[in-house]
Parts: structure tokens; C-alpha cells; sequence
């Protein structure tokens, strides 16, 4: 049950359009607004107000009491959808972690990745290790709450998310998580492609924020030659 409710909440967090995700999982429990308002004691303008995005990123006690509600309601009704989404396939690992032999320096990383820097400068700052995250899976299959899987043996550590189309909401998501990486890396984008407000997130949350184009097969082979 914990699973399917991580995967609710890491579709709401990870979606550029967290409306649209919002009334997707609604229609998938069978729930009109004015029913899943009322469980969640907000108004149905204000969940109307959410899905049709005009309001924008709804916080987390939102998310709590929208995903306790679809729950809560759910289990009235004897936990059909909740039984029918039980079995549904969370096992494509969306990362593969890399643990380095030795720490390098953030300058050095970068330039072996071919990455620029769009953010603030940080080139005493060591990495440890370093996470390939395919984007579109992490939306689709991972669980936000065991999104702590993929700093490995340490945070200090470059994300690196494949997929990306602007990096708004990978820096989003990146804002609302505990933990914080060395640095962010979005591959297959260019500089003038990064959002604004990822690249405002990027400096207030003191994580440097890269781009690189570097060939996928290419990042790969630099990676395993910083491993273990």
C-alpha cells in the first residue's frame, strides 16, 4: 500500500503538470471533486483550482491529505482500486549508481563529462560517487520516499538526470527532498534550454547545476573509470 501511495506522491512532485496527475489518480479511484474536497476538508474550488493548474505545485501537507483522502475514501468502498493497482509493475530500476575509487574534485568531474556549469561555482567541492537516473522511469515507476536509494553509500554525490527536457521540475523535487546532492548534471540539453527558476533553485539550495551532451555511451565509460 505504501508503495502505490510513494507513487502517487513522486507523479505529483516529478510532473511538469502536477494538475494534470492530480485528476489522473481522482478518475482513478472513481472520485468526484466534491466527494474528495470533503474527505480532504479543503473546497472543491480549491482541488478544481489544483487540477486545472491555476494554482501551481501544490506543497506537501496538500499531497498528504489528497493521497490519505483517495485512500481513506477507497477503503470505504472496500479497496478496489487500491487491490487492482496492488500488483502493478514497480521493478525497472530507473539509476545505476557509480562509487568512485577516490574523491575528485567538482572542476575536474565536470570538465571529464564535458559538462558547463549554469549555476554558482563550487571547485573545492568533492565528489564521492555519481547517480545516472533515467527522468521519465524515476517519474513513472520510482517512489519519492525511496528516492534516498539513489545517493548510495554517500550524498556527496552528482545526480545525473537523463531525459530531461528543462530541469524545472528535477530541481523542484530536488528542493522538497532532505537530502542534497554535490552537484546536479542534465544531460542532453542545452544551456539556453535550462529552466530559470531550476537554475534560482540550483543557487538558493547551493547545488551547482550542469549541463552536458555528452553521448550516453561515453558518460558511461567516464563514470566506470572513476569506480570501484
Amino acid at each position: 500500500m505504501d508503495s502505490l501511495k510513494d507513487r502517487i506522491a513522486s507523479e505529483i512532485i516529478f510532473s511538469p503538470k502536477s494538475g494534470d496527475v492530480l485528476k489522473k489518480w481522482r478518475e482513478i479511484f472513481g472520485l468526484s471533486q466534491i466527494d474528495l474536497a470533503k474527505e480532504m476538508k479543503v473546497t472543491p474550488s480549491t482541488l478544481s483550482d489544483y487540477e486545472s493548474s491555476r494554482r501551481k505545485n501544490p506543497g506537501a501537507s496538500f499531497i498528504g491529505k489528497y493521497i490519505a483522502a483517495l485512500f481513506a475514501l477507497d477503503s470505504l468502498k472496500g479497496s478496489p482500486t487500491i487491490s487492482r493497482m496492488k500488483g502493478a509493475d514497480e521493478k525497472d530500476l530507473f539509476y545505476e549508481l557509480f562509487e568512485f575509487k577516490k574523491p575528485v574534485d567538482l572542476k575536474s568531474f565536470a570538465e571529464s563529462l564535458e559538462a558547463i556549469n549554469v549555476s554558482q561555482e563550487k571547485p573545492d567541492l568533492l565528489v564521492f560517487g555519481a547517480t545516472s537516473i533515467d527522468s521519465v522511469k524515476a517519474i513513472v515507476r520510482s517512489s519519492f520516499y525511496t528516492l534516498v536509494r539513489v545517493y548510495g553509500s554517500t550524498s556527496q554525490r552528482a545526480l545525473i538526470f537523463m531525459g530531461v527536457d528543462t530541469g524545472r521540475s528535477t530541481m523542484v523535487a530536488l528542493k522538497m527532498s532532505p537530502f542534497k546532492p554535490a552537484c546536479v548534471i542534465l544531460h542532453g540539453i542545452e544551456v539556453n534550454q535550462v529552466d530559470k527558476l531550476a537554475i534560482a533553485l540550483s543557487n538558493s539550495e547551493g547545488v551547482p547545476l550542469f549541463v552536458t551532451k555528452i553521448s550516453p555511451e561515453k558518460l558511461k565509460e567516464k563514470l566506470r573509470s572513476f569506480s570501484l
